[in-house]
């Protein structure tokens, strides 16, 4: 057999095993999904402990700044030690006053809700018979309402073996959060060590200047979502302290729990203050009355007015740098794909691919930025 001949074999062959090795990969895919989702269960500790780690790290960064400016030896040679330690203790008494305090008022509110639902609806529905004559205004307000009340009815009409198994699997996930609380300080305190490890990992594989350019992009990413994450949680949790105040001096049953729903949605931008204010509108309308809830309608919007004219700007400012419609179209697109978090996440996400795609047309028009990249 000629050379020639034994290449154009050799050449089909690995063809034909490609084909194979490509269609077993996709017959088998329901076993490389367990396999995936088993190996994510078990590192889930250290996923969580690196995301909390990733939240801390800029606090930790910043007081070990403020250490090396002590000028004390002792304090400069130990201030990675120190920044992890203040920053971590940090974050134990924050979660202790959660634990303590908002979260048990959280759960209660949420529960007294739940258990008088039923009783308020009916008070709505006796509103609404005195006040509209019309038969059919009546029962469609009616039926709507009832509507409402079915999601609270499901969770106090609950199966024994399902509530059972949901508190195991709520004891897990708990348990991996524990763990990966455990694991944060860690991932804090050797991430040098393995930003090291990774260079020499990826050493292995790409040059130098590939690397620096992988640290290049991640900054950049960093950059843009630390800067999205930190500036909507800030200015979430302001909006949610003046909500709480101002449903406080209306007079509000629950005023916690719709402040809560009013913080938590308003992490979404362009959408998040309608989906907190509807219902929080619609839970005062059945809780209380129609005035009450027209005042509550109005200061949601008022405060909606002041957050996205006044203090929104004023904290994130053009954090993400992108327009108004791809804003929308990200979280239209994430939050089908991956809910509250596609969302919450899809705006940073838009935003670092309109980073790369900017980078790359730079490149492509200015090949020598290759060199500023490098030296940086």
């Amino acid at each position: 057999m000629s050379k020639e001949k034994f290449k154009h074999y050799l050449e089909w062959f690995l063809l034909a095993a490609a084909v194979i090795v490509f269609y077993k990969t996709f017959d088998s895919l329901h076993i490389i999904y367990d396999v995936f989702k088993m190996i994510l269960t078990i590192l889930t500790p250290f996923i969580v402990g690196g995301a909390l780690a990733y939240f801390l790290y800029p606090i930790c960064k910043k007081v070990e700044g403020i250490l090396e400016k002590t000028k004390k030896p002792w304090v400069i040679e130990r201030r990675l030690s120190l920044s992890v330690f203040i920053t971590y203790f940090a974050f134990l008494l924050l979660l202790a006053i959660l634990l303590l305090y908002l979260i048990p008022l959280t759960i209660n509110n949420v529960m007294d809700f739940i258990s008088k639902s039923g009783q308020y609806v009916e008070q709505f529905d006796q509103l609404v018979t005195s006040t509209f004559s019309d038969p059919k205004l009546v029962s469609f307000l009616q039926s709507t309402f009832n509507n409402f009340q079915i999601p609270f009815d499901r969770l106090l009409n609950f199966d024994v073996l399902k509530y059972a198994q949901g508190a195991i699997n709520t004891a897990g996930v708990l348990l991996s959060w524990v763990m990966g609380i455990v694991i944060c300080p860690y991932v804090l305190f050797e991430r040098r060590n393995l930003m090291r490890i990774f260079d020499q990992v990826m050493g292995m594989f790409i040059d130098q200047k590939k690397i620096s350019l992988i640290h290049y992009y991640v900054r950049k990413v960093h950059i843009i979502f630390s800067n999205f994450i930190y500036g909507k949680a800030v200015d979430s949790l302001i909006i949610g302290i003046i909500a709480y105040i101002g449903f406080s001096l209306l007079n509000l049953k629950f005023a916690f729990m719709l402040a809560l729903i009013i913080m938590v949605t308003n992490m979404i931008p362009y959408f998040g203050p309608f989906i907190g204010g509807i219902p929080v509108v619609i839970i005062t309308l059945i809780v209380m009355n129609p005035i009450t809830a027209i005042w509550v309608a109005l200061f949601i919007f008022a405060l909606q007015q002041f957050d996205g004219l006044i203090l929104g700007p004023a904290i994130l400012g053009d954090s993400v740098g992108i327009s108004p419609f791809w804003i929308i179209f990200a979280i239209t697109l994430f939050g089908g794909l991956f809910g509250f978090l596609g969302m919450f996440l899809g705006v940073p996400l838009i935003a670092v691919i309109r980073m790369i795609i900017l980078e790359v047309r730079d490149y492509q028009a200015n090949p020598s930025k290759q060199k500023l990249i490098d030296d940086e």
